[in-house]
Formats: C-alpha cells, structure tokens, sequence
C-alpha cells in the first residue's frame, strides 16, 4: 500500500550548485579576463563579457516565485565587479538595445 501526502520539500542552493552542468565557456575568476569572467554566487553563476557590459550565460535557482506575473526590478549597476572593469550607469541601460554605454559617457 503506497499513501501520498502533502509533503512541503524545502531546498538549500549554494554557488557550487549553479555550475553542476559545468562551465560551458571555459570562463574564470581572472580579473584580466574581460572576455570571459566567471563569477559564483550563491543564487548565481554567470560568464560576464566586460567588453559587452553583460553575461555571457547565467545560471541559477528558478523557483516559483521566479515566474509568472511578478514585478521585476530595474538595472542596477553591479558594484561587486572587479575594479578594472567597465561601470554602467543605470540611467543609460535600455533594454532594447544591443549594447550599452560606460558611465563615463553619461
């Protein structure tokens, strides 16, 4: 006899979860790679290209709360990115564009 009940399942996501499928670009902590770094946080893992002011790829935790109807935040500027790397104002991001502006030419 098999009985099924509602059983909430609660999980624990760390940063050494959201490379499980690898590292598909070969990407790295070098902060002379411009191209290609990596950077792991707990909720997420991303390939940052500095050149293009944006991820390569991003991997990360997609819960419930992550889909559907939800307000999404605005572009903030990551100030946690190595400090020889490009800064983008949030006032220039447009999300239709292809590439983005430094903050210098704000």
């Amino acid at each position: 006899m098999l009985l099924l009940g509602s059983i909430q399942a609660y999980g624990f996501v760390d940063a050494s979860l959201q490379m499980q499928l690898g590292n598909p670009s070969a990407s790295s902590a070098d902060t002379n790679n411009h191209a290609h770094f990596l950077i792991q946080r707990t909720v997420e893992a991303l390939d940052y290209n500095d050149t293009l002011g944006q991820p390569n790829w991003a991997s990360w935790d997609l819960t419930a709360s992550d889909v559907g109807t939800n307000s999404r935040s605005t572009f903030v500027t990551d100030t946690n990115l190595p400090p020889n790397f490009t800064r983008y104002a949030t006032s220039i991001y447009d999300p239709l564009a292809t590439t983005k502006l430094p903050a210098d030419d704000d």
